[in-house]
């Protein structure tokens, strides 16, 4: 994703300046083609993410192994004449350099995550509206899913089951392990979780409703078909 700018601390102010403002990036310094920041205080807007209030510390999904990480450092480079997010540092070098200098840019040593393999959550930031479809961890195996769900808090856990389609969703619940399934049913709205129980196999849905209070079932069966 592109870097669009910088957040600048000015006293109790912050500004925003632009990446098209900046003329250096480096380790040690940054410096700025204009002489003055900008007078409008910042303000986020909903899908702006800010790479270390939202990003760094956080728990992210390394798609291609199939597991949840944490985000220890970022690398930002110049791509195409363009400031991008590369990639992520997930080992503890990554962290430790962190008590060291405030940013490491261009030349990070450690155990990095392209970002391409990287799917952030959405309900990890939830002062701001973001849509994360997790096309790529959709590809997943059923049971991959349910592994990284396991890990996961229920927030988090929903979350990704709200992005599956139905079939796969249903196939991911009865692979989650049988203490935290009725959690994260209970999690999701009541439509979506009739609809989910409707593709399961009709042991599995029945096993897991009978885990329920007894009018929440009854109430999910009605939707049912």
């Amino acid at each position: 994703p592109p870097v669009k700018g910088l957040v600048v601390r000015r006293g109790k102010r912050d500004h925003f300046v632009a990446s098209s403002d900046l003329a250096v990036l480096k380790d040690d310094r940054i410096e700025l083609r204009r002489d003055e920041l900008p007078d409008d205080v910042f303000q986020r807007r909903d899908g702006e993410v800010l790479i270390e209030h939202d990003i760094l510390d956080r728990q992210v999904i390394d798609v291609q192994a199939a597991r949840v990480v944490r985000a220890n450092d970022a690398r930002v480079d110049l791509v195409e004449d363009q400031w991008r997010l590369v990639s992520i540092d997930i080992g503890g070098n990554g962290l430790l350099r962190r008590l060291g200098p405030r940013w490491l840019i261009g030349s990070l040593e450690g155990h990095l995550l392209d970002w391409v393999e990287v799917e952030p959550l959405a309900s990890m930031v939830p002062e701001v509206r973001l849509h994360i479809p997790h096309d790529k961890l959709a590809k997943l195996h059923p049971s991959d899913i349910a592994r990284i769900v396991d890990s996961l808090a229920y927030p988090q856990g929903s979350e990704i089951m709200q992005a599956l389609d139905d079939a796969t969703a249903a196939d991911t619940l009865e692979e989650i392990e049988e203490g935290r399934q009725i959690d994260i049913l209970e999690s999701l709205p009541p439509a979506r979780a009739a609809t989910i129980l409707d593709e399961m196999a009709p042991d599995a849905a029945a096993d897991l409703l009978d885990g329920l209070p007894r009018e929440q079932a009854d109430r999910l069966i009605a939707r049912m078909q």
